[in-house]
């Protein structure tokens, strides 16, 4: 199975010397997008900031990058666990209308 390497950016490279063995491109693209739920996850707890997942080849090619998502702002995460899709704007702000049926 080849090697994969999973390296985190964040202004510098945090390198990962050892790197994980996996079936293919696209397990690796897998766990790549969970190592990136994870640091989105981390900065919303402790406010560490990490960019992008990049994964290279054993033989050093770097293969692909992901964006790691910001972690959403406290507003946000209150709003979606009331199960709203969307922060209330505050008054004077514009919100998109939904159109109607009529």
């Amino acid at each position: 199975m080849p090697r994969y390497h999973f390296h985190i950016v964040d202004g510098r490279q945090l390198s990962d010397p050892k790197g994980i063995e996996l079936a293919n491109d696209e397990a690796a693209k897998s766990h790549a997008l969970e190592l990136a739920s994870f640091f989105s996850r981390l900065e919303e707890q402790t406010g560490e900031r990490y960019e992008q997942v990049k994964v290279v080849s054993d033989g050093g090619n770097e293969l692909f990058r992901l964006n790691v998502p910001k972690a959403p702002t406290d507003e946000i995460a209150k709003a979606r666990s009331f199960g709203d899709a969307e922060p209330k704007r505050a008054a004077g702000g514009s919100q998109a209308q939904q159109p109607s049926d009529d």
